[in-house]
């Protein structure tokens, strides 16, 4: 099934910062601007170099040019110290108060209530609103759910309001036609469908143990889908070209391959706590889940775990098998309740499936890992050369009635368990031949299938939570020489609150880099963490008489967007340059990585380039099927960031 993407936009920002100079101390620092006539330019300001989260006795001042007149200016910043600053335990803040706001130490000023603020540590106030809470409850059971098109909800034909089961099968989802009936109707892009929320035990790691092994999927030529799908153990995927494959003329779904993947998996911790590796399997059609029964309880329940299953065993087939140890498996991915054609952004975000890069976790959301490990064709299995010419021959590679081939012998005796093992050795010996420098089968083992349908599904579950009863202070970072807030926080101070006072409330050019660093974060919480020094606020907003944009005579050192009313305006990202100095190159973003043959992600992009963007052009404006492997890398990124990192190729 292929990976899907989602329409979102994106916007590529590209951050460079002109005109810097170099300082006495060998750092990069942006070069002073002009300030507009009439306005005194406040100097630059340092901040030292060590962030303490107390509030320490920092004082500085540099000695700057103007770049106009030439002449040296001095300006110190004041900070709150210490000894200015509430001792432990003592009050620190409210309403009406008007001592000290900040606290002495690794002490933090906390509001017990709007009136009354008091100095204490962190493990004070994590202690004092911690609570913990042990819950038992009934595994989800969706064998009574309801089959598609029934009832489940409104108002049944004699006047009584509906009062039944209100789950459908796999594939169904309880959707309203009209203000009195709703029924199990088939889940379609932009519907109604499960939202994932996973609890507190699903968003941590599990102590399940890892378990890496080879799987095997049985595709047409050209096809790479690894999520939402399933797939077997050697024996498994054997069984399954035996059993429904290659008795056909052409063969099922023309396939072609049989292609191999390196999984790592872990299971949950609820179902590790009921003793499972593994889930029920799934079965996966056209990269839905339809069942058996209800998808979305479990998955709701236990995350999107890796289901398993024996053959011989539930859900299918339960009869008598002949390929020993065979198994299948089924990988939950994005949107695992919709069809590949109906998978829409909405739905992938609100199911994000269990596939995740690196090492799983274990988390509700990253419980497998997978990768390409080679592929062999059923030709080269079966020792024919053209299957085309084969068939145009009148040849059979396996008629199941008389339990042989026809002028083919590979598949004869279905039921014989040493002529099974035989088929097995020879795929095994392919593989080996063909990518000698890769483990092989038996060095990469598939773990033992321990799903139990009865705790699964009729089980209970003691589950512990932990809690806090009131929010935590956020964590605080005071800004340094060469981050960008510090830039945008001494552009404030310098330039902003004489150029745009309106923008700063409550502050003066003689309120501490503190107060302004509180300011600037609470209009662009994304370029400013909230300050350490001196536990500082930002002023309460009031609304500005500045109009929404800019005016036509503004400053050219103003910030690039002007305010919105609602909100004090939001300090540049980089300190303004001088006209004639040139942009740096873009930078490649963070943690960027270009795919490779072999990653998930590559696989993703890839099907976005061959496929989805002929068949959902709309999931990616602005691209083309002549658009760079960067940009769809990119695109995808935006809509899965989890399962794709951002490209480090220029585009």
């Amino acid at each position: 099934m292929p990976d899907s993407e989602t329409a979102e936009k994106v916007t590529d920002v590209a951050p460079s910062v002109a005109g810097n100079t170099t300082s006495d101390d060998g750092t990069e620092a942006p070069t002073d601007v002009d300030s507009p006539a009439g306005i005194t330019t406040p100097a630059d300001i340092n901040t030292p170099a060590d962030n303490s989260t107390s509030a320490d006795n920092i004082t500085s001042a540099e000695n700057t040019t103007d770049t106009t007149a030439n002449t040296t200016t001095n300006e110190t910043v004041k900070i709150e110290t210490d000894e200015n600053c509430a001792e432990p335990f003592l009050q620190c803040g409210g309403e009406t108060w008007k001592g000290p706001k900040c606290c002495k130490g690794k002490y933090v000023c906390h509001e017990v209530n709007p009136y009354f603020s008091q100095c204490k540590t962190m493990e004070e106030i994590v202690r004092e609103n911690t609570t913990t809470t042990t819950t038992t409850t009934t595994n989800a059971d969706p064998q009574h759910c309801l089959n598609p098109y029934q009832q489940c909800g409104g108002i049944r034909t004699n006047g009584v309001p509906y009062s039944g089961e209100t789950c459908c099968h796999g594939g169904y989802y309880c959707t309203e036609v009209n203000t009195n009936w709703l029924q199990c109707d088939p889940t379609k892009a932009g519907g109604p469908h499960f939202v994932y929320k996973p609890t507190a035990e699903l968003k941590e790691p599990s102590k399940a143990p890892l378990f890496t092994y080879y799987v095997y999927r049985a595709e047409a030529a050209g096809a790479d889908y690894t999520d939402n799908v399933n797939v077997g153990n050697l024996a498994g995927t054997m069984w399954y070209l035996h059993n429904e494959v290659v008795w056909m003329t052409p063969r099922k779904f023309n396939i072609t391959t049989l292609q191999r993947y390196k999984v790592s998996s872990r299971a949950t911790q609820p179902l590790f706590n009921l003793g499972m590796n593994f889930g029920v399997r799934y079965a996966y059609d056209a990269a839905q889940c339809t069942g058996p029964w209800n998808c979305d309880l479990n998955y709701g329940r236990y995350g999107y775990f890796v289901g398993c299953n024996n053959l011989g065993e539930f859900p299918f087939p339960t009869y008598k098998i002949y390929y020993e140890g065979a198994k299948w498996y089924a990988l939950p991915g994005p949107c695992p309740a919709n069809t590949w054609k109906e998978k829409d952004a909405t739905c992938i975000h609100d199911q994000p499936g269990g596939r995740c890069e690196g090492t799983p976790t274990g988390e509700g959301n990253c419980t497998y890992s997978i990768e390409h490990a080679g592929e062999i064709s059923i030709d080269e299995i079966e020792g024919i050369k053209n299957y085309a010419a084969f068939v145009k021959e009148g040849y059979e590679e396996f008629n199941k009635t008389a339990d042989k081939g026809v002028g083919l012998d590979f598949w004869n005796n279905m039921n014989d368990t040493e002529a099974n093992n035989k088929r097995m050795a020879k795929v095994d010996k392919l593989f080996k031949e063909k990518y000698p420098d890769m483990a092989s089968d038996a060095d990469l083992p598939s773990p033992a299938c321990d799903f139990k349908m009865a705790p699964f599904y009729t089980g209970t579950t003691t589950t512990t939570t932990t809690t806090t009863t009131t929010t935590l202070p956020p964590p605080c970072t005071d800004a340094a020489p060469g981050d960008k807030c510090f830039s945008a926080v001494r552009w404030a101070m310098q330039h902003g609150i004489h150029a745009h006072p309106e923008w700063y409330p409550g502050l003066t050019p003689s309120s501490s880099f503190g107060d302004f660093q509180a300011q600037v974060h609470k209009a662009t919480p994304d370029v400013c963490p909230i300050p350490c020094i001196g536990n500082a606020k930002p002023a309460k907003p009031a609304t500005p008489a500045a109009p929404a944009e800019a005016p036509a005579d503004a400053p050219t050192e103003a910030p690039a967007e002007a305010p919105t009313p609602e909100a004090p305006a939001a300090a540049p990202t980089a300190e303004p340059a001088a006209a004639e100095t040139t942009t740096p190159p873009p930078v490649a973003p963070a943690g960027c990585q270009d795919a490779h043959p072999g990653q998930s992600c590559y696989s993703a992009v890839r099907w976005a380039m061959r496929h989805g963007i002929r068949e959902h052009p709309n999931w990616y404006p602005g691209l083309t099927s002549s658009s760079s492997f960067a940009d769809f890398q990119a695109r995808v990124h935006k809509a899965t960031p989890g399962k794709c990192p951002p490209p480090c190729t220029r585009r």
